[in-house]
């Protein structure tokens, strides 16, 4: 009789580096050190010279979407090219271990992104919904559906710098910061 395997993917779960290059690299040892086999990162990075310390440094699966802060966005999308990065313009949608996910970064106020990330999840076409713009940590369950904001990477407007850890099985999230 065989056994059914189930696979789980771990992913870090970036948003708004704002060209912080130190938390960058941070972020990316400590995604590192939590084994996850893809990075998600949600927009601006700002600058190619962040997006390449993302991405360029680690060895698992990438997807990144451009936020509204994200400059030089042909070399961004070069790079994700070189990288073998998945990338869209604000918004993917993307399976990643049987899980449809529409990660987006934003749109307007934080009301107003939170209000479409929440449409998004209302629709119940996706397990789960990843956004950023807004700067604010935030992990809801809407009727089933994970709707999760990793808050600031780069640490730019609370001086609290956060991710998020996402395993596929089963479904769980976490917020983490810096040590």
């Amino acid at each position: 009789m065989d056994q059914m395997v189930v696979r789980k993917i771990k992913l870090g779960i970036l948003s708004d580096t704002h060209d912080n290059l130190s938390f960058t690299i941070r972020w990316v040892d400590f995604f590192k050190g939590e084994n996850v086999d893809g990075i998600v990162h949600l927009g601006d990075n700002n600058s190619p010279f962040i997006f390449k310390n993302v991405f360029n440094k680690f060895q698992g699966k990438g997807y990144a979407v451009l936020g509204n802060n994200d400059g030089d966005r042909i070399l961004i999308s070069n790079m994700a090219y070189n990288f073998n990065i998945k990338i869209a313009e604000q918004i993917m949608i993307q399976e990643i271990d049987g899980l449809r996910m529409l990660l987006m970064h934003g749109f307007g106020s934080p009301e107003q992104t939170k209000l479409i990330a929440h449409s998004f999840a209302k629709s119940r076409d996706y397990d789960v919904v990843l956004y950023g713009h807004t700067h604010e940590a935030l992990v809801e369950n809407l009727n089933g559906i994970l709707v999760v904001n990793p808050g600031e990477a780069g640490g730019i407007l609370t001086g609290k710098p956060t991710a998020a850890i996402m395993q596929t099985k089963p479904l769980s999230i976490r917020i983490v910061s810096l040590p």
